[in-house]
C-alpha cells in the first residue's frame, strides 16, 4: 500500500477510493494485511498519462 501511494502520489483514503472505482485492484496478502497489483497501479499511470497528452 505504502508504495502505492509514494508512486502515485496520493494518500492512503484516495488509494481506497481508486479501489472502490475500480481503477486499482486490491489483494489481500493475510488475515489483516492487504496491497494493490503493481499491474493496476502502471495502468493507471498509463492511463493518466495518455489523457495528459
Amino acid at each position: 500500500m505504502h508504495t502505492a501511494e509514494a508512486k502515485l502520489g496520493v494518500s492512503r483514503s484516495t488509494i481506497y477510493r481508486l479501489v472502490n472505482e475500480g481503477q486499482l485492484v486490491l489483494i489481500k496478502i493475510g488475515k489483516r494485511s492487504s496491497g494493490i497489483t503493481a499491474a493496476s497501479v502502471h495502468a493507471l499511470i498509463e492511463r493518466n498519462m495518455a489523457r495528459a497528452c
